[in-house]
């Protein structure tokens, strides 16, 4: 239902692009921008998707809140609010200063800036890609297959040669 729901959101949202006019998004690439086009519809469009994006963030967050066990925030509400962040710098914040060069980096530095700490967050909350120095000596164990009898009985393995 999760991913039916979200490719009727993406279909939606890409069918409201095609309305008559000029009702969509201009990437520049002298400033490695995206920006909308000089119309109404463009402008509600722009506005929507920003409402969007903040309500599912805010309701994944409060769902996650609600069936979260523990009282410890979980990867997925920080990552959440990462991604909210950097859509709020790239639609309001940059716009604080008109300099060409303020607006580049400042977009650049928090687009890569909120990828790096997204993985940090992943790193954090996956202590099995830790290097080993990381890793105590109580957490490291020792990864046992079992394979019923059955399984080996007749058959062929073969080894690639090169």
């Amino acid at each position: 239902m999760a991913i039916i729901g979200v490719f009727l959101v993406a279909v939606i949202y890409t069918s409201l692009g095609f309305r008559p006019g000029n009702c969509g998004f201009v990437f520049y690439p002298s400033t490695f921008t995206w920006d909308r086009e000089d119309s109404t519809c463009a402008a509600g469009m722009s506005t929507l998707i920003f409402y969007t994006v903040v309500g599912v963030a805010t309701s994944t967050n409060i769902l996650n809140m609600m069936t979260a066990a523990k009282l410890s925030v979980d990867k997925s509400v920080i990552q959440d609010c990462l991604h909210v962040i950097d859509l709020i710098n790239s639609i309001f914040v940059f716009k604080l200063y008109d300099a060409l060069w303020f607006q580049f980096i400042f977009l650049s530095i928090s687009f890569l800036m909120i990828h790096a700490l997204d993985g940090f967050v992943m790193f954090f909350f996956h202590p099995e890609v830790h290097p080993s120095f990381l890793q105590s000596k109580a957490s490291k164990g020792t990864l046992v297959t079992i394979v019923p009898q059955s399984f080996l009985v007749d058959r062929k393995f073969t080894v690639p040669s090169f």
